[in-house]
């Protein structure tokens, strides 16, 4: 972390408004980041993504500044989204498949594939899918996975390769093509 966002962070972390403004604006495009990793939904993204700032605000007093603030932030982040992901399944919601107007060059087939990626994404077991999209698609390497996850590296390749078994069984028909 360069010196600046150390200054920001000590900042913000006494108290100074315009710091802790600042500091929540130029981590809101990572929090979001991976909020949309985890949840493929733009509006529950919004969702984690605010709630991810306002812990990270108030947390901020208590903050180890030995550990590493993106890390710290990132776990955060993962932890909110998550919760609206358990919120999501408990109402028995899948993600919604991107209409086909967002993809107005797209074939109807490779229409079909996106919907068939997102549900096959939305049956994976919680832990499976976070890695899954933190590694793959928030484009995170194996440690920064396991630091926003809370666990081993080693618990990341596992959830990663079970992941990758059952989508490559769930999405078998798909493959053969």
């Amino acid at each position: 972390m360069a010196e600046a966002d150390g200054q920001l962070i000590a900042s913000a972390r006494q108290g100074d408004r315009a710091a802790r403004e600042r500091l929540a604006r130029e981590q809101r495009r990572e929090v979001y980041r991976i909020a949309c990793a985890i949840l493929g939904d733009d509006d529950d993204a919004e969702d984690a993504t605010q709630e991810a700032l306002v812990r990270m605000l108030r947390g901020l007093r208590g903050y180890d500044q030995r550990r590493d603030f993106r890390a710290w932030l990132r776990r955060i982040a993962v932890n909110c989204a998550i919760n609206v992901l358990r919120s999501r399944m408990d109402e028995a919601e899948l993600p919604d498949a991107q209409p086909a107007a967002s993809n107005p060059g797209g074939s109807a087939q490779a229409q079909g594939l996106q919907r068939a990626v997102r549900r096959a994404l939305a049956e994976l077991p919680e832990r499976q899918r976070v890695a899954l999209s933190l590694f793959a698609l928030g484009e995170m390497d194996l440690r920064a996975t396991a630091e926003a996850m809370g666990c081993a590296q080693g618990t990341v390749k596992s959830h990663l390769h079970r992941a990758r078994v059952k989508l490559r069984e769930m999405l078998s028909d798909w493959l053969e093509d």
